[in-house]
């Protein structure tokens, strides 16, 4: 050969399966020829062991839990697979030497990855999902099955959204110093839940669950906090102005 200038060429691969061998799965001769300045050949093989699976290699995903600290929320829109189950892109992938393994069918590997979800439904206020990830490999004919549960919890923290009605200015009726006021319902709306009870804080009284109402309110300028509260007790609060106004000329009496 003259070492000035080699042209080393891939020319293919051959598979050869290694059935029911502890510790490979199949090798793959690969063939190359060497092509040297002159136009001379030499073809080599190189022989490549492909590993079998090994489960010690595995990273299953993480729990996403309350108590974790990284839980799912209601009001994100997370993407959904096919089947209507969270994608697990949002949720986590097992991982095989630090590679994202996405369900499906990996030939090379005679592996199929895939998952099932369990549904509990609502549980105090959190969805809890039971993910049930399977790892298959097909090795001697038979069907070796890995398999990991995965944790979701979605919870409900975020509290609904809450509208006063508009600031008012009133007069008391003549001879008072006070005035009967109705106070108008506030409007809240919720991602995740239904609104169960408004409560209203006014100066020197409380409306226990009601969305407004009749109250007595001296001259002078007050603030009336709503609050509202979802299925799981989240709260939110508004305050309005509303100002009590004399506006009753006086009586002379002579």
């Amino acid at each position: 050969f003259d070492s000035s200038e080699i042209d080393l060429t891939f020319i293919n691969d051959v598979i050869h399966p290694l059935n029911c061998d502890p510790d490979f799965l199949k090798t793959m001769v690969r063939t190359w020829v060497a092509t040297d300045g002159s136009g001379r050949t030499a073809q080599c093989d190189q022989t490549i062991f492909i590993s079998r699976f090994d489960t010690a290699n595995v990273t299953w995903p993480e729990n996403h839990t309350e108590a974790g600290g990284n839980p799912l929320v209601c009001d994100v829109d997370y993407d959904l697979d096919g089947d209507g189950a969270i994608d697990p892109m949002f949720t986590g992938l097992p991982l095989y030497n630090g590679r994202p393994l996405e369900p499906g069918h990996y030939p090379e590997c005679n592996l199929f990855v895939d998952f099932e979800d369990i549904d509990f439904g609502l549980i105090s206020c959190r969805r809890k999902i039971m993910r049930m990830w399977r790892i298959q490999e097909w090795w001697c004919n038979t069907d070796i099955v890995f398999s990991s549960p995965q944790i979701i919890e979605i919870i409900d923290s975020t509290g609904p959204t809450i509208i006063c009605p508009a600031d008012v200015t009133i007069s008391t009726t003549p001879g008072d110093c006070d005035a009967d006021v109705y106070l108008p319902p506030a409007v809240a709306t919720d991602d995740c839940s239904n609104i169960i009870r408004y409560d209203v804080k006014y100066p020197g009284g409380f409306l226990l669950d009601q969305n407004g109402g009749v109250v007595n309110l001296p001259v002078g300028v007050h603030t009336i906090t709503y609050i509202a509260y979802d299925e799981c007790l989240n709260r939110d609060t508004c305050d309005m102005t509303l100002t009590v106004l004399d506006q009753t000329a006086p009586v002379a009496v002579c």
